[in-house]
């Protein structure tokens, strides 16, 4: 078992300062605004609320969505969020492991949890094994144990945020990885494999918008 921890902030401070950031960033553009009456300034100002109000959710949902703990045993990750929530997440059902667009630091992880698709963030200067930054570890740890894995977009993570040992916390192991796109590629033509194809009986279903597709020598006359 090992447990990594990330140092997100508690959750009624992260809470206000979001709420304390957006009132400034969307309440003193319209103030501005208001007083200097100009077209220009509607244009500035409209676009610094919403380039500020992107920034400040983007970093809200980032810290809302990442663990504070993060469990790993055999078989099965124990990620402990806000409020104590906690999650047990098979590793076998983690379905990607890749950047998160939004943020070059972090990393997004997918899991299948009660038929639907949900996932987590870890990043890279806030997850530690102890005293020492372990994104890295992590990441491949959950790699080399997720047998159902479809999606590894991590090469341009680790060319964004690689460090030394600071920041990804070891060496990348390319073996680990490489082999984990390889799973991942054969998870995707194995899913399209199986996929359900389209019926023989489908050729007679009624077009869009038309009558039903006739056998050709049919003569029954057609319903009214």
């Amino acid at each position: 078992m090992k447990l990594f921890t990330q140092n997100v902030s508690n959750f009624l401070p992260l809470i206000g300062s979001y709420f304390f950031s957006m009132t400034l960033t969307i309440v003193l553009p319209i103030k501005i605004i208001t007083a200097q009456n100009d077209l220009g300034s509607y244009l500035l100002f409209g676009l610094m609320a919403i380039g500020g109000s992107f920034l400040f959710t983007s970093s809200l949902w980032l810290q809302l969505k990442a663990p504070r703990t993060i469990e790993i045993n055999p078989e099965i990750l124990i990620a402990t969020f806000h409020l104590n929530r906690r999650k047990r997440i098979p590793l076998s059902d983690i379905i990607a492991i890749g950047r998160f667009w939004a943020s070059k630091h972090a990393i997004k992880i997918e899991y299948k949890m009660r038929g639907r698709n949900n996932y987590f963030f870890t990043h890279i200067d806030l997850v530690k094994l102890g005293e020492r930054f372990a994104v890295g570890e992590l990441s491949e740890i959950l790699l080399q144990n997720a047998s159902e894995i479809e999606g590894v977009d991590i090469d341009k993570f680790i060319e964004l945020n690689y460090r030394g040992q600071s920041a990804w916390g070891k060496t990348p192991d390319w073996t680990i990885i490489n082999t984990a796109k390889r799973r991942a590629e054969e998870n995707r033509k194995k899913a399209q494999s199986s996929a359900p194809q389209a019926s023989p009986a489908a050729s007679a279903r009624p077009l869009a918008g038309g009558a039903p597709v006739r056998a050709e020598g049919d003569t029954t006359p057609p319903p009214l």
